[in-house]
């Protein structure tokens, strides 16, 4: 049976290794983020987990953003979620929904551009990714990165995510 829990500080380390091992799994969907979000942003977070059979099948590190300006949006993180199966995803999906609707957020959204998911789902992309030749090494990557990339990186690095 497939069960959506919240992620618990106990949880942490079952959750890495999941996204360590997921050939879905990215560093935006470490259990990390959580910290960073809630200590640098404020925002009210929601990582789900789906288990079955006590085994981790999926995650979505979600988050809630309000603004007057631009409306209450509940949001993955950049990767959107991570499962095993359809069935996982669905039922992680059904759950950020549910989530959504009982903070009376209208608008779920999902960053993923790497995949489809199951459900009526409206996609949009507005965001690039590149690929970088790494061989100069990385203290000549790092000078080569935009400065709020780098400020980015530091507010991660003062936040101890790993």
């Amino acid at each position: 049976m497939l069960t959506i829990t919240e992620l618990t500080p106990a949880e942490r380390p079952a959750w890495d290794s999941y996204v360590q091992q997921s050939p879905h799994g990215l560093p935006l969907h470490l259990a990390g983020w959580q910290d960073v979000l809630r200590q640098t942003h404020g925002y009210e977070t929601r990582f789900l987990l789906a288990r079955e059979a006590g085994q981790i099948v999926g995650v979505l590190p979600l988050f809630l953003v309000r603004s007057r300006l631009l409306g209450h949006t509940a949001t993955s993180m950049p990767g959107g979620l991570c499962a095993d199966t359809p069935a996982g995803a669905q039922a992680l999906l059904s759950a950020a929904q549910t989530i959504a609707r009982q903070a009376g957020i209208r608008r779920l959204r999902l960053q993923d551009t790497r995949q489809v998911w199951p459900g009526p789902l409206q996609n949009s992309c507005h965001h690039e990714h590149w690929l970088v030749d790494t061989s100069m090494g990385a203290g000549a990557l790092w000078q080569k990165l935009d400065g709020n990339i780098r400020r980015q990186v530091r507010i991660g690095r003062k936040n101890d995510l790993r």
